[in-house]
């Protein structure tokens, strides 16, 4: 009787290899990839084709911003070098996972986690507190560290060898890139890639939605990846496009409490500030950032359009701002 496992993939080369390692072992592999607004994907993979080629079943399961927010929060286990709660975060999967293994009738959840190779999340102690707190004691393989780690039900009910496990550890890649050229495999996400969480400017932006509570939605986080941000001293938010594709982005966001801004007759981004009834002082500090931006930004004084969901235009006289502001107000 062979081991029906279902493997979380990221995308990376470590979790492929567990996975064509535990179909080897002969056991009956599908796969998951979970996404967030920080770490994952809806377009395919650069190595999902292998998957298809090996018969291995991937589905997406998406997770909200409420369901992931406690995690940006307050962590229980801390944050990383910047916003990324990596232990936590990995909690979580399992867990999602161990729901689709208790429902569907997977004997184990694997992952393509190493001993050692990432100092704050698979270090002995944390893999063993990952284990115990997802739920998953003696159902969570790492087909990669195996013979490092405990048995798991599987091993020792000789549904899954162990003989054809390995014990890679630590921070080097030369035993997973052999086994990539072994396997053909050369199409995979590198594995310093991938959270937004990870990214000290993607943070900061982050940090700033979390302590404005009543905008922090699965929308305005979605749009941290779109423009720059800037923050009017203890006010609202104006994010401005940087090209064509933003730009077209942002005007999707219109609604209650959502202005938008432009210089018309030459180049120009397309401001969105975030803001209801705002004053003439915030809507000119909004029509100076959209100024300084725009092909306009050599005069002395800039005529900005702001307009509404209603569609209702009004004039703005504003002169750009200077990069020393900017910087003050930038996120």
């Amino acid at each position: 009787m062979s081991a029906r496992i279902l493997c979380l993939y990221s995308g990376g080369l470590d979790s492929l290899l567990a996975a064509r390692l535990l179909k080897d072992a002969g056991a009956e592999v599908q796969a998951v990839h979970f996404i967030t607004h920080f770490t994952g994907s809806m377009e395919k993979l650069s190595g999902e084709r292998y998957m298809e080629e090996w018969g291995i079943n991937l589905r997406r399961i998406r997770i909200t911003f409420e369901e992931f927010r406690p995690l940006l929060e307050k962590p229980p286990h801390g944050f990383g070098r910047a916003l990324n709660p990596c232990i936590d975060c990995k909690i979580l999967f399992l867990r999602k996972a161990r729901e689709i293994a208790d429902q569907e009738g997977f004997d184990a959840v694997a992952t393509g986690e190493v001993l050692g190779e990432r100092p704050m999340s698979q270090n002995r102690r944390s893999l063993d507190v990952i284990e115990r707190e997802s739920g998953l004691e003696a159902r969570l393989l790492r087909p990669l560290s195996a013979k490092l780690l405990p048995q798991t039900g599987v091993e020792k009910s000789g549904m899954i060898d162990r003989e054809k496990l390995l014990d890679i550890q630590g921070r080097g890649r030369k035993p997973q890139l052999e086994l990539a050229e072994r396997w053909g495999i050369t199409e995979f996400a590198t594995p310093a890639g991938g959270c937004l969480l990870t990214e000290p400017q993607y943070a900061n932006k982050l940090r700033d939605l979390l302590n404005h509570l009543k905008e922090a939605t699965d929308e305005t986080v979605a749009l941290l990846k779109t423009g720059r941000h800037f923050r009017y001293p203890e006010g609202p938010k104006l994010i401005v496009g940087r090209d064509k594709e933003e730009n077209e982005k942002l005007l999707q966001h219109g609604g209650e409490g959502r202005i938008f801004l432009e210089v018309r007759g030459v180049g120009s981004p397309i401001g969105l500030l975030f803001a209801h009834n705002p004053s003439e002082e915030i809507l000119t500090w909004a029509a100076k950032i959209v100024a300084r931006y725009s092909d306009a930004r050599g005069e002395p004084q800039v005529t900005v359009t702001r307009w509404d969901i209603k569609r209702a235009e009004q004039t703005l006289f504003a002169p750009p701002a200077k990069d020393s502001e900017l910087e003050v107000w930038r996120l």
